[in-house]
C-alpha cells in the first residue's frame, strides 16, 4: 500500500481554492444529514418494544423500510440525475420530517407502517445525491487525486454526527422514549436549510426550472431505464452490488437487536445505547482513519474486499457461540465496525470509479437498491429465527450467509489487473452505502 498522501492532490492548474470549498461543504452536508436521524438509531427497537411490538414484529417494521427503498431508489436517484442532487436531498429531508412526526404519535401497527414507508422514500431521495454532487462538482473543478480521502473523511464526519446524535437520544429517551422522533424532525428540517445553502454549483439541466410534469416524468423515466441497464450490464457494478446485498442481509438484524440484548444482559438503564453506539462509531472512525492514511492498489481491492468479508463473517459467528458473555460480543461488535469502517471507503471508491458520470446517482441507488433488497428479506428470516431459537442461532446462520460475498469480489480480480481506460471506464480523477 502507498501512503495517500503521496498521491498529488490536483492538477498543476487547478483552482485549489474551488476544490477546498466544495470539500468543506461536502464534509458540513455528510454531517448535517447524519444528525437528524441519528437521535432515533439507538433508541429505534426499543421504541417500538415499548409500544408492545416483539422481535418479529420490530423486523418486520424494519423490513418495510428496506422494501420501500428497494422499490423507490432507481426512481428517486433518476430524479437526482435529471433534476437536481440539491432538490432531491431536499425532498428526501422534508419527507422524512413528516415520517418522524407520524411515529411519535403512533400507537396502532398501521401507523408504524405509514411512518416506516415515508421515511423509505425520503431516505431514497437523500441516498447517493450527497456523494454524486460532490464528485461531479470535484470533476468539474479538474480534481485528479484520490477518492478514499474524501470518503474516508465524509464517513467519520457522518458517524461523529450519529454518534453525538445517538448519545442525546438515549438520554433524553430516559423520561419520554417518544421524544427523540421529535428531534429527529428538527433535524431533517434543518438538513433541508443547510442542503439549500451549501448544494451550490450543480451543472445547469436544460431548462429544468421549465419543464412540465410530464416533461419531468419523462426524463427521469429515461434516466431510470439507462441507469437500469448499464448497472445489469457492467459486471462490475452488479457483482458489488450483489456482493452488498449479502453483506446487508446478513448484518441488518444486528441493528435492531443489539439494543436490547445489551440493555438486557448487562442490567442497565436505556442510556446505555447511547453510548454503546457511539462506542461502535468510534470503531468505524478508526477504521475510516486507516484507510484514509493507505491506498489499497487496484489489484487487491478484490482480495481485500473479500477479505475483510470472511472477517467479519467470523466475528458474527463468535458473536453468536458467546451469546452467554456480553463482553466478548461487545469485543467482536466494535471490531466488526473498525473492518467496516476501513473497508467501507474502498469498496465506495471503487465503486465510483465503475460507473458513469451521467447515471453517477442512479447507479448508486442501484447498488443501494440491491442492498435494501438483501435486508428485507434478511430481516423477517432472522427476526423468526431470534423469536424461535435466540439470537445466537440467528447470528450464526447470518454469518454463514454472509460467506457468500466472498465469491463475488473474487470474481473479479482478473479485471482489476487491466488498466482503466478511456474507452471503457472513467479514471478515478474522472469518477470520483458498502453497506
Amino acid at each position: 500500500m502507498a501512503g495517500a498522501d503521496e498521491i498529488p492532490a490536483t492538477r498543476p492548474n487547478a483552482p485549489e481554492k474551488e476544490i477546498a470549498r466544495i470539500r468543506s461543504n461536502y464534509y458540513r452536508m455528510r454531517w448535517i444529514d447524519s444528525l437528524g436521524p441519528s437521535f432515533i438509531y439507538a433508541i429505534y427497537p426499543l421504541f417500538l418494544r415499548s409500544r408492545g411490538l416483539n422481535q418479529f414484529q420490530i423486523n418486520v417494521v424494519a423490513a418495510l423500510f428496506f422494501i420501500t427503498n428497494a422499490s423507490t431508489d432507481v426512481p428517486t436517484g433518476a430524479f437526482a440525475d435529471a433534476i437536481g442532487r440539491r432538490a432531491s436531498v431536499i425532498i428526501g429531508d422534508l419527507i422524512s420530517a413528516l415520517a418522524y412526526s407520524v411515529y411519535f404519535f403512533a400507537h396502532r401497527f398501521v401507523f408504524f407502517v405509514i411512518g416506516e414507508v415515508l421515511d423509505g422514500v425520503g431516505s431514497t431521495f437523500r441516498n447517493g445525491a450527497i456523494d454524486a454532487w460532490a464528485i461531479d462538482r470535484l470533476n468539474r473543478a479538474r480534481f485528479a487525486g484520490t477518492t478514499y480521502r474524501l470518503f474516508s473523511r465524509g464517513s467519520q464526519l457522518w458517524r461523529l454526527g450519529a454518534m453525538t446524535g445517538a448519545v442525546i437520544g438515549a438520554y433524553v429517551a430516559i423520561g419520554d422514549v417518544a421524544i427523540p422522533w421529535i428531534l429527529g424532525t428538527m433535524g431533517m428540517l434543518a438538513g433541508a436549510g443547510w442542503a439549500f445553502l451549501l448544494m451550490r454549483g450543480e451543472q445547469r439541466r436544460e431548462s429544468r426550472h421549465q419543464l412540465t410534469p410530464g416533461q419531468v416524468a419523462g426524463l427521469v423515466y429515461e434516466r431510470m431505464i439507462g441507469g437500469l441497464k448499464t448497472g445489469f450490464s457492467d459486471r462490475a457494478v452488479l457483482l458489488m452490488a450483489v456482493a452488498n446485498a449479502i453483506q446487508l442481509g446478513a448484518w441488518a438484524q444486528f441493528f435492531f437487536e443489539w439494543q436490547h440484548y445489551f440493555t438486557t444482559h448487562l442490567s442497565s438503564g436505556i442510556w446505555i445505547v447511547g453510548w454503546l453506539f457511539a462506542l461502535f462509531s468510534i470503531g468505524s472512525m478508526m477504521g475510516s482513519e486507516i484507510s484514509a492514511r493507505f491506498v489499497t492498489p487496484r489489484a487487491l481491492r478484490p482480495y481485500f474486499l473479500a477479505s475483510s468479508v470472511a472477517l467479519q463473517a467470523t466475528i458474527l459467528l463468535c458473536a453468536g457461540t458467546g451469546i452467554g458473555h456480553p463482553m466478548v460480543v461487545l469485543a467482536m461488535f466494535v471490531l466488526r465496525h473498525v473492518i467496516d469502517g476501513f473497508a467501507l471507503p474502498v469498496y465506495q471508491a471503487w465503486f465510483n470509479e465503475e460507473i458513469q458520470g451521467e447515471y453517477r446517482a442512479t447507479l448508486l441507488s442501484f447498488q443501494s437498491t440491491f442492498a435494501t433488497l438483501g435486508a428485507s428479506v434478511g430481516l423477517p428470516v432472522t427476526g423468526l429465527i431470534a423469536d424461535s431459537w435466540g439470537l445466537g442461532a440467528a447470528w450464526q446462520m447470518s454469518a454463514m450467509f454472509a460467506l457468500l460475498g466472498v465469491p463475488c469480489y473474487l470474481a473479479l480480480r482478473r479485471s482489476m489487473r487491466m488498466p482503466v481506460t478511456s474507452d471503457t471506464k472513467e479514471t478515478p480523477a474522472e469518477a470520483g452505502s458498502y453497506q
